[in-house]
């Protein structure tokens, strides 16, 4: 299983949100910093727990270099359908479908739209390689900020060992 860019259910207050999990900033069960893409916003959660679609709780890694994250964006991209679907009048490329509602990339608006209601399929033909690129450019625009402040928090960490005696 790929240990990020998964499509999740984040439960908040008894409420059950859609997302696509991205890492968690964690140590085990405590401090607990889930980092996802909720609809159009890249935000960071903290202290709940985040299931995928199927129900299992997820505990990937917690932290990302560009070149990592960039390695499992190019797997992600791989995976996605990008079908072609009109949603709200606008031509986009489905990306995933959590039962109760489905997401797709605009690339024209550079956003992610949703909807409740199962999206039409468009029969117009497209470059596919062109939509990926839009996608990954957006992704990793969204994340950009936060890997970076990830970078300088874990300066201050260090590993130290115990003394022997």
């Amino acid at each position: 299983m790929r240990p990020t860019l998964i499509p999740a259910k984040l439960k908040l207050k008894g409420k059950v949100h859609n997302v696509i999990f991205l890492w968690n900033e964690t140590w085990g069960d405590t401090d607990d910093f889930f980092f996802v893409l909720e609809k159009n916003t890249f935000k960071p959660y903290f202290r709940n727990k985040i299931y995928s679609i199927d129900g299992a709780e997820l505990y990937p890694h917690y932290h990302y270099t560009k070149e990592s994250f960039k390695e499992a964006l190019d797997d992600f991209l791989i995976t996605v359908p990008l079908t072609r679907v009109v949603i709200q009048g606008r031509a986009c490329y489905l990306l995933s479908g959590f039962g109760d509602e489905y997401w797709a990339f605009d690339p024209v608006k550079n956003e992610i739209v949703y909807t409740t209601v199962t999206p039409k399929r468009s029969s117009v033909s497209f470059k596919v390689d062109l939509v990926r690129t839009k996608l990954a450019e957006y992704i990793m625009n969204g994340v950009n900020q936060r890997i970076k402040f990830a970078d300088s928090h874990l300066l201050h960490l260090q590993v130290i060992a115990p003394k022997r005696r």
